[in-house]
């Protein structure tokens, strides 16, 4: 203080002296010069006087810009000053604390002053200053040396003030505990300096560390404080208390001395687990610890702690926790231990199951009998409840058990024992067991055991009481149900029937009658395997049987057929019925980890409406089915009149279609399909089948070929098909003609065990290799992952034979195929190619992505159904291939082909 203090007085000392140096050089120097340059006295005083003056107007300006711009910064220091003293008082107010000022002398404070919210807080007039005599009997008592000591008094003045804390009466009678930070602030070094400050009240602080010491004391809590950089442990007087010392004889304890009062395991222990907790940043922290007392013996301690101080480099430099003498808890542990180990023993060699449990129905103690009769083990048992719904515990049949039913409550309510009390249970491996047992209460009011049960297994000698009995029932049960659903067989259904239609006849009831089949079931017996297959079918029966009315009977009368009888209320009809079922049957099975997708195919028959007898309705509905999966499947139909003419024409469709096949009157036309890059150049043709049977010269492919497939006649055709193909490229390498001809297959041909390699010995045998055909397989045919189809397609891919999409985009929509099967060509499905330009629909996007799609994988694109010239040319702009339709011809018998096409080329 005393050198700022100087240098404040020097500095204008500084400046004046060198203003006036400067002003004496000046005038001395100015004379000088005018003596020299004055040619009279007269001229001479003259030129002094213009000196003077001019003097007089430099240093006036000098003087005013230097004050002028002193008085500017003094100003806005002020302001500056003011507004920061604002902001501080408002701060010191938010924090209930006051500003302290106090005029010292070299004897100490004589008057004091405090203003703000602490003033008010403790009743001092914030308006006057009062005499520190008069502010010290408001200190309390047992304070007053600290605050008597606050300002060290010497013979020099004051430049040290210490901080302070002590507790001062309030108005409302308590008091408070303060602390002021102060320091001397001196105008001259050699006159007594004025203490300012702030004061601020800490009175919860105080409470709340009060209350944390009152809470050590009262746990008989030992404290510790390590401090990492020095090396040493602070603690308090229990943590020495606990292992016979004195705070004074071991306080600070060092590393060294801390590591030998540590049982050596433990130590091993702890520094392994710190070392892992602390690698990740985790600096909280719990161990059991055996520390060596005084007297030689080991204490156990309970030592918590946490890392409270890091450094700045993320270091730990200060770590504080707590211990707790925990030997008395470590003693009845290893007293209890003592207690079970004995009892153990004791009831090893008992051929029963023994556990005992508290007067709450706790297991305190099982032997190793019970274990085996129950599958729990020990750990598992301890500590669980006699009604704890994890044992599974039943009546021998089954049903809950009562609250009063229970062997520990019946032993406690009655008070007596009780024998031979037969029980289920169901063991963690899923076993059931019948088990008998034994209880009887403690009569010890002061046992922590309450009652002793004893367990046997008596399950084999319940299950031989039972086995004739189950047997009998069981025979009877398999002749009249299905053995994996459980649902009646088509016996007992028949019976049901039966029965349901002389209750019909007598009270003019009309009775539905449903025949399900599951579309394509077979696939997913080839994909997953007949056990999943089997697993979907019960689920399935689960869902219908869901939507029956208590009244419905259900049946499994076949491998993936389901048939149940309804009656119909009035007015309600069939799809009133089997809309909610198709709803529920709709969402997806779990098979295997993967979901699938099931369609069923429903056929109806109505009593009295188109049956008259059981066995009438069972043929209708079995042929109603049928319709339901030639007409697409995934539907139902009831049947009529028309249905029957209709099976009975396809009954004569299928008919003529063996004719055909041992007549050979089936014949191929070939349309064209040329190349849009070479407008003019024949690319390839696509055989399509036609039938010269009478019954059939009427009907195209697209009808007689689903009847084919129903019939299993498909498969023949495709070969047949083949066998024409050979004497058409026979006949053409005679003319020297070259042209690649591609022929359609059937999915359900695929579906054939075997049939791929029988394909490709009738290729071999016509001498057709893969040059010659094309072979177009549809979506649904490509997308058929089953084992015996993808076997077949390995057999065609493996003799190099390529493989087309037929009328892609109307399938399944499914794109994985496409990297799965060695697929050479995209065919557009003729009903884009139809809308293309017309602004129906989204043709035109859905064309050009497929098209787009078709380059990016390297794959040829032909559209079908060409017949405008606009749709070849916007084919033609969007990079498409190939194409085929009337526009460029339709199909023609091989020799109108060969000599429109052909002939000209060769």
């Amino acid at each position: 203080m005393g050198k700022k203090y100087r240098s404040a007085v020097s500095m204008p000392l500084v400046v004046a002296g060198a203003y006036a140096a400067i002003s004496t050089i000046y005038i001395f120097a100015s004379d000088r010069f005018l003596v020299l340059v004055a040619d009279s006295y007269a001229h001479y005083e003259l030129l002094q006087t213009y000196k003077g003056w001019a003097f007089v107007a430099i240093t006036s300006l000098f003087l005013w810009i230097i004050l002028s711009y002193a008085w500017g910064r003094i100003n806005q220091t002020l302001r500056e000053t003011l507004q920061l003293q604002r902001r501080f008082r408002l701060a010191l107010d938010a924090a209930g604390g006051g500003v302290w000022e106090e005029r010292s002398t070299h004897g100490g404070g004589e008057s004091v002053h405090l203003s703000g919210r602490l003033a008010e807080q403790i009743g001092l007039n914030s308006e006057m200053d009062f005499r520190h005599a008069e502010l010290r009997k408001l200190v309390h008592p047992e304070d007053l040396p600290t605050f008597d000591a606050r300002v060290k008094s010497t013979d020099e003045p004051i430049e040290v003030v210490q901080d302070t804390t002590c507790r001062i009466l309030a108005n409302d009678g308590e008091y408070r505990w303060v602390r002021i930070v102060s320091e001397v602030i001196a105008d001259h070094p050699d006159e007594p300096g004025q203490v300012v400050g702030v004061a601020l009240d800490v009175t919860e602080q105080k409470d709340i560390a009060q209350q944390l010491q009152e809470i050590i004391l009262g746990g008989e809590l030992g404290t510790w404080r390590f401090d990492l950089p020095a090396q040493v442990i602070h603690i308090n007087e229990r943590w020495a208390e606990m292992l016979g010392y004195t705070k004074e004889e071991l306080d600070p304890v060092s590393v060294e001395q801390w590591r030998a009062f540590l049982h050596p395991d433990d130590l091993q222990r702890m520094e392994s687990a710190h070392e892992a907790q602390f690698s990740v940043g985790d600096y909280l922290f719990s161990n059991e610890l055996r520390m060596r007392h005084r007297l030689g013996h080991w204490v156990w301690v309970l030592s918590r702690g946490r890392v409270t101080r890091f450094s700045a480099s993320g270091e730990p430099v200060i770590m504080s926790g707590v211990h707790g003498d925990i030997s008395a808890r470590k003693s009845l542990e290893k007293d209890l231990q003592n207690e079970r180990d004995f009892l153990l023993r004791l009831t090893e060699t008992s051929i029963s199951g023994i556990l005992a449990l508290d007067g709450d129905g706790v297991v305190l103690f099982v032997n190793k009998e019970a274990e085996a009769i129950l599958g729990l083990t020990t750990d598992q048992m301890i500590g669980r409840t006699h009604d704890d719904p994890s044992w599974k515990i039943t009546a021998p049949d089954g049903s809950p058990l009562g609250e009063h039913d229970f062997p520990f409550v019946r032993a406690v309510e009655q008070g007596i024992a009780f024998r031979d009390i037969r029980l289920r249970i169901v063991r963690p491996d899923g076993r059931n067991r019948i088990i008998s047992v034994n209880v009887a209460p403690i009569l010890d009011t002061n046992s922590p055991i309450r009652v002793v049960c004893s367990v046997t297994d008596i399950t084999a000698q319940a299950e031989f009481q039972h086995s004739l009995a189950r047997a009998a029932e069981a025979a009877q049960y398999a002749a009249l149900h299905d053995q994996m659903t459980g649902l009646p067989n088509r016996e007992l259904f028949r019976e049901y029937l039966e029965a349901a239609i002389r209750l019909a006849n007598s009270n003019t009831i009309e009775l539905m009658l449903v025949f399900m089949d599951i579309d394509n079931f077979k696939q997913i017996n080839d994909t997953y395997g007949h056990f999943n297959g089997d697993k979907l079918l019960l689920e399935l029966s689960h869902r219908i049987a869901s939507h029956q009315n208590t009244s419905d009977t259900m049946a499994r009368i076949g491998g993936d057929e389901f048939t149940f009888l309804h009656q119909l209320q009035s007015g309600e009809s069939a799809a009133e019925v089997l809309d909610p079922l198709v709803q529920e049957l709709e969402r997806p099975f779990l098979i295997d980890g993967g979901q699938v997708y099931l369609t069923v195919s429903f056929g109806v028959s109505i009593f009295r409406r188109d049956a008259n007898d059981a066995d009438e309705m069972l043929r209708n509905a079995d042929l109603a089915m049928y319709q339901a999966k030639g007409n697409g499947r995934n539907q139902h139909v009831v049947f009529s009149s028309s249905l029957r003419a209709q099976m009975s024409q396809q009954a004569k469709v299928t008919q003529a279609l063996q004719r055909a096949l041992r007549d050979k009157t089936f014949s191929l036309v070939l349309q064209p399909k040329f190349s849009l890059n070479e407008p003019a150049r024949v690319s390839g043709a696509e055989a399509l089948l036609r039938c010269n049977d009478p019954l059939l010269q009427s009907i195209g492919p697209g009808e007689f070929i689903p009847v084919a497939e129903q019939a299993g006649l498909v498969r023949s055709i495709d070969l047949c098909v083949v066998d024409m193909l050979g004497g058409i490229k026979a006949a053409w390498k005679q003319q020297g003609i070259d042209l690649r001809v591609s022929i359609n297959l059937s999915s359900e041909s695929l579906r054939w065990s075997g049939f791929g390699d029988a394909l490709v010995r009738r290729f071999h045998e016509n001498r057709i290799g893969p040059d010659d055909v094309l072979i177009e397989l549809t979506e649904s045919a490509l997308m058929d992952m089953s084992p015996t189809s993808k076997a077949n397609m390995g057999s065609i891919l493996a003799e190099g034979f390529d493989i087309s999409a037929d009328d892609f985009g109307t399938g399944y929509s499914s794109l994985s195929y496409l990297h799965l099967i060695q697929l050479r060509e995209l065919k557009i499905d003729r009903s884009f190619i139809a809308r293309l330009g017309a602004g129906v629909g989204a043709s035109d996007s859905i064309v050009r992505a497929i098209l787009a799609m078709a380059r990016a994988l390297g794959l040829r694109t032909v559209a079908e159904g060409v017949e405008t010239e606009a749709q070849r040319e916007w084919l033609q702009d969007q990079g498409c291939d190939e194409v085929q339709g009337f526009l460029f011809g339709a199909g023609m018998s091989v020799d109108a082909f060969t000599a429109n096409f052909m002939m000209t080329k060769h």
